[in-house]
């Protein structure tokens, strides 16, 4: 949430300040996220944490290949689509981290009555 937060106020940047104060908030969500999304995969991962950790290495990579053409893209037709359209993954991915959670509750609770 922190992560997205940040990012829908760097549409709002008016001065220096408020751009160090909102891209700084952007970037302690990112650092807070990645951690965790590498745990939760790792550990529920059926393969060996090294295939997992490079599947994750790849994605970045592959990120930071399509992002800056898609967004470059995306510039062309409007200066702020491009964050437009960040913050719509964004938004998207905190649903689904919600879906997944409470998928994740469903089970251990099926698991705990059923013992």
């Amino acid at each position: 949430a922190l992560s997205t937060v940040g990012f829908i106020t760097i549409l709002f940047i008016s001065n220096f300040i408020t751009a160090a104060i909102f891209i700084s908030i952007f970037g302690v969500g990112n650092g807070l996220i990645r951690p965790c999304i590498t745990t939760i995969l790792t550990k529920k991962s059926l393969t060996s944490n090294g295939q997992i950790s490079g599947l994750i290495a790849s994605s970045d990579s592959l990120g930071r290949i399509l992002g800056p053409i898609a967004g470059s893209t995306l510039f062309a037709y409007s200066i702020n689509l491009p964050y437009y359209f960040g913050i719509l993954l964004t938004v998207l991915g905190f649903f689904m981290f919600i879906v997944y959670k409470l998928r994740n509750e469903q089970k251990l609770t099926l698991k705990t009555t059923n013992s």
